[in-house]
């Protein structure tokens, strides 16, 4: 195995030990909100085995969108976030 491979091989152990301590941290906590702009939150959720509790649940949102919604956030969901 070359120079290249090693040093790729140690980031990607590195990166999945990171989301590993995330995932972690998210299983632990009851009441997790993932505001995303796509369905990736959902396969989030799914992953961390936690209630779909997000408002962004199978919508998709242009980044521009997106960015208007979050910082609106109590105009476009009446408070309860």
């Amino acid at each position: 195995m070359g120079l290249k491979n090693t040093i790729k091989n140690i980031q990607e152990n590195f990166r999945k030990m990171r989301l590993r301590s995330k995932v972690n941290k998210v299983r632990h906590n009851p009441n997790v909100t993932i505001l995303c702009n796509c369905c990736i939150g959902g396969r989030m959720y799914h992953d961390v085995q936690k209630q779909f509790l997000s408002p962004t649940i199978n919508l998709y949102f242009e980044h521009h969108g997106f960015i208007d919604f979050v910082n609106n956030i109590d105009k476009y969901c009446g408070g309860g976030y």
